[in-house]
């Protein structure tokens, strides 16, 4: 078990929670970041003052899309990972 992940984890569900976003991310920088994954939708969360939150959820278009997505976790994007 590294770094406290749990490989045990069961995707039942083809939203997948996305945190620590770089604040300037975009719906292509997602899109790339997951290329050859099938993305549904891409909900963005903001603060109460209107300001990117840093998180987002993806709606892929099936589950096993989902568990490809999650395998990318740790991955870079732009310079946060």
């Amino acid at each position: 078990d590294e770094g406290g992940a749990n490989n045990d984890i069961v995707v039942d569900s083809p939203v997948v929670r996305l945190r620590g976003l770089p604040w300037d991310a975009t719906e292509g920088n997602l899109r790339e970041f997951f290329q050859g994954l099938n993305i549904q939708d891409i909900i963005w969360t903001f603060t109460h003052r209107n300001r990117p939150s840093g998180e987002a959820f993806v709606v892929f278009g099936s589950i096993a899309d989902a568990v490809q997505g999650l395998a990318r976790h740790k991955q870079v994007l732009g310079k946060r990972y």
